[in-house]
């Protein structure tokens, strides 16, 4: 349908059906960013040369229709239940005690472990030795590796330079272990001070960045992927599989990648 980017504002209707099932009805869902719809395969060309023409917006992969049908639901739940504006979550996040974070879901996640039996962080022996990714893979359908026919690319205006006030305009997260929107800005924040990352997705389930500064020691990697660990446990329990290949994967890499069930 979708030859080339095409942009839509702020509260354009779009029809989020999912196409692959033949009985589903329309979803016509209003989008509450700026958004493209561009071929997957013409996304990251896009991202880059939106981002070099306006560094006061941060563009960001958020999906095929049904993530995003997701997100907009994530986005209106959170809405209705915190009833918090977006400078809320921003000032949340900036007095945000991100040790104190860490320190208490590291000791939640040892007592689960321990009560279970399991090794704290999980370490299996696995085949091979984590590679770092080095390129981003939102635009990709993640079966079967090809890229997404069409796919949304949303706009928030904020610097690129504070890509992680995203997750507050998003309203994002707060389900499962999928943290609340002022630890997601928190966390990234501090991130984007240490490793210079700036967000590149954020689908419903999936966040993406790119990282300037990577992890340049093993021992530097292994801090980084408690944290990881700690901020997205998938990673390793649903992923990895391994503390060793995730603390691998990291040394050097150029794109994280984060995902929740």
């Amino acid at each position: 349908m979708f030859g080339k980017p095409k942009f839509y504002p702020r509260g354009t209707v779009q029809n989020l059906a999912n196409k692959q099932d033949r009985h589903a009805g329309d979803m016509m869902t209003a989008i509450p960013f700026d958004h493209y719809i561009t071929p997957g395969k013409k996304a990251l060309r896009l991202i880059e040369e939106l981002k070099a023409g306006d560094p006061q917006s941060v563009p960001f992969i958020a999906g095929d229709a049904f993530s995003l049908s997701r997100l907009i639901e994530m986005y209106e739940i959170n809405a209705e239940d915190e009833a918090i504006p977006l400078e809320g979550h921003i000032e949340a996040a900036l007095s945000f005690d991100l040790d104190g974070w860490f320190s208490s879901r590291e000791a939640e996640y040892r007592s689960y472990a321990e009560e279970d039996g399991f090794e704290f962080p999980p370490n299996d022996k696995v085949e091979g030795v984590g590679e770092p990714q080095n390129g981003l893979i939102g635009n990709l359908d993640l079966l079967s590796q090809a890229p997404i026919k069409n796919l949304f690319v949303g706009i928030v205006p904020v610097p690129i330079s504070e890509s992680w006030k995203i997750f507050a305009h998003l309203r994002y997260g707060n389900w499962n272990e999928c943290p609340s929107a002022p630890v997601h800005c928190a966390v990234h924040k501090y991130w984007s001070e240490k490793y210079g990352t700036v967000v590149a997705t954020a689908a419903f389930d999936t966040v993406e960045v790119l990282v300037k500064k990577p992890a340049a020691t093993v021992k530097e990697a292994e801090e980084l992927a408690l944290q990881q660990y700690l901020y997205c446990n998938d990673i390793i329990d649903q992923g990895f599989g391994s503390f060793d290949a995730l603390a691998a994967s990291l040394l050097g890499a150029k794109t994280w990648w984060f995902w929740w069930d």
